[in-house]
């Protein structure tokens, strides 16, 4: 069995974000960019639909925003799109600041795009992931606050800039959709603040984090909001929860095979680093909001 220290590890280094498909062209020369996109993973094409109304993809817009959010991937996600409101993206196209006070974001584990995680799949092993997560949540958190501040630095570099992010406090707030044992949703709550240009400014975010299986490949959903209170929360899950639906109904359904937790390396791929490498990914639309929020204050 791989050590939970090991896995820790993995997520130490970043890796720059992977240019994901490109949306389709419309007739006036622009990209229609509340067109559903078509990405690739492990040589299938998934179609992906926009995650609510009057959202549209909003990497590729803007190279300074793009280089600040690489910093926060783990080395072992890749990015396939993130998604933010029209105005935010017309903001980063306009080289003004954005608010990314709402905002979703898709990723795929790289050491699985070619690995079958069908329905079935997945449903044999979520058990043991839920019992995981809650076994490791010291340990996470603790990881989860050296990822920011090694990631701010690293945005500093990428953006020329002086970047100091922390987190306060992380706090698993529980899991959701627990009668599909096809897909895994869990939220985080997390308290962070952000040194820009000299300017700090703190924020309270909610995550909810939904691993869903699409066409046999397994993808990583997440929603960002503003935190005040248990609406906030209920509302982050409902959204995920529903992008996820429409992900999985717009793709082909694949069973696959179940396995058991002592399968040796598709569990040890898909049941710990792929646990690990959820929650770590969750980092980039937390940071998103800070980054955002402290640079409004410092223009």
């Amino acid at each position: 069995m791989i050590s939970l220290k090991r896995l820790l590890v993995l997520f130490s280094s970043c890796l720059a974000i992977a240019a994901a498909q490109t949306p389709r062209p419309v007739p006036d020369g622009k990209t229609d960019a509340s067109a559903p996109l078509t990405v690739t993973v492990g040589g299938r094409d998934l179609l992906i639909p926009m995650p609510a109304e009057g959202f549209v993809r909003c990497d590729g817009i803007n190279d300074v925003w793009d280089k600040a959010m690489s910093g926060f991937l783990p080395a072992t996600n890749r990015l396939l799109g993130y998604f933010c409101t029209a105005a935010d993206a017309e903001a980063l196209r306009q080289k003004t600041q954005p608010d990314m006070g709402t905002n979703f974001n898709l990723q795929t584990l790289r050491k699985l795009e070619t690995e079958e995680v069908g329905t079935k799949t997945f449903a044999s092993i979520s058990g043991s992931m839920r019992k995981e997560l809650e076994g490791m949540e010291e340990q996470l958190k603790e990881k989860l606050k050296k990822a920011v501040e090694t990631g701010g630095a690293r945005a500093g570099e990428e953006t020329n800039v002086e970047v100091a992010l922390s987190l306060s406090d992380v706090a698993f707030v529980g899991f959701f959709d627990e009668a599909n044992p096809s897909v895994l949703g869990f939220t985080m709550a997390m308290k962070g603040q952000g040194t820009i240009a000299g300017k700090e400014h703190k924020t309270n975010s909610i995550t909810a984090a939904y691993m869903v299986p699409a066409n046999g490949r397994l993808l990583l959903l997440y929603a960002t909001r503003p935190f005040d209170g248990e609406a906030d929360r209920k509302e982050a899950e409902r959204s995920v929860k529903a992008w996820g639906e429409a992900i999985m109904a717009s793709n082909i359904k694949v069973e696959g095979k179940a396995i058991s937790s002592g399968a040796g390396g598709l569990f040890k791929n898909v049941g710990r680093s792929g646990l690990i490498g959820a929650i770590v990914g969750g980092l980039a639309a937390l940071v998103g909001i800070v980054i955002a929020k402290s640079r409004r204050g410092a223009a």
